[in-house]
């Protein structure tokens, strides 16, 4: 009964390889089929003027993956891809644009941006307002003390006009 039960684990063993064998010589014969109907199933999903280009870009994409599995996994994410450009595409189509500039005002603009800016009429004039009014306050004491300077030495000396 043992001796039975493992002659036939071991015919099912042989089996099993050879049948792997075989379905892994069949996935990586059918995958290059595979991975070209997922490209062309994305590309589908694009608009009309872009299917062409992204044809062509996204098969040479795909050749570069290295491996049977990893094409499968890049050519399955382009679905994805594809699906998220097309709504993109609606979506800016969809948004009117504004009026765009023309190339001399847009050149006006830049240039304008260029310039520096003119920081003096929005100065806080403050500071200069204080420095001028120190200086005349200055002024006017000494204007004072000289004024009383010569009230005092007249005290000490009179004017000659009164010396008579």
């Amino acid at each position: 009964m043992v001796l039975t039960t493992r002659v036939w684990m071991f015919v099912v063993g042989v089996l099993t390889a050879a049948l792997s064998k075989i379905l892994v010589g069949e996935i990586e014969a059918w995958c290059p089929w595979i991975v070209r109907s997922l490209i062309k199933l994305a590309v589908a999903r694009l608009p009309e003027n872009q299917r062409a280009r992204f044809d062509e870009e996204w098969q040479s994409h795909v050749n570069e993956v290295p491996g049977a599995v990893g094409k499968l996994l890049a050519a399955a994410d382009l679905l994805r891809a594809a699906h998220n450009l097309s709504q993109g595409l609606e979506h800016f189509a969809s948004v009117k644009a504004k009026k765009l500039p023309t190339p001399e005002d847009a050149e006006q603009k830049k240039e304008q941006e260029s310039l520096p800016l003119i920081d003096w009429m929005n100065h806080d004039d403050s500071a200069n307002y204080l420095a001028v009014s120190a200086i005349r306050d200055r002024e006017a004491a000494q204007m004072r003390v000289a004024a009383m300077s010569q009230v005092a030495s007249e005290q000490v000396f009179p004017p000659p006009s009164q010396r008579d």
